[in-house]
């Protein structure tokens, strides 16, 4: 008799992509706040402003995660007019999602053969 695990499966490819995206978002928070070229801080607001504001979460078919910058109005400008912090992140970070979903992949392929295993959440 053949065993169906296909909602199993489902559920460990949802924990997977979200911690991907955990990860890949935490990592661009951090290079928004250290690489932004065209401007400083003086008060360390703006960089205090860029963070993740919604962890990953599955919706649908979709995996979505929000980062970014919350309650500093010219954080508008500094982006568009004196540099790309947050764009730049994104550019810098956003293609590590593949690879990082492979190894979190492979990991929870791991695991899961361990007797016991149950999955992280």
């Amino acid at each position: 008799m053949l065993k169906w695990y296909g909602p199993q499966i489902v559920r460990k490819m949802e924990l997977t992509a979200t911690e991907a995206i955990d990860d890949v978002m935490a990592k661009a928070v951090t290079h928004a706040k250290q690489n932004h070229p065209g401007w400083e801080s003086e008060s360390g607001k703006a960089e205090d402003s860029i963070k993740v504001l919604q962890p990953a979460t599955v919706k649908g078919n979709k995996t979505i995660g929000i980062w970014g910058s919350l309650g500093i109005p010219y954080m508008l400008y500094l982006e568009f007019k004196r540099g790309h912090a947050l764009t730049g992140a994104a550019d810098a970070m956003y293609p590590q999602l593949p690879k990082t979903l492979r190894t979190k992949w492979r990991f929870a392929k791991a695991a899961s053969r361990r007797p016991g295993f149950r999955g992280r959440r």
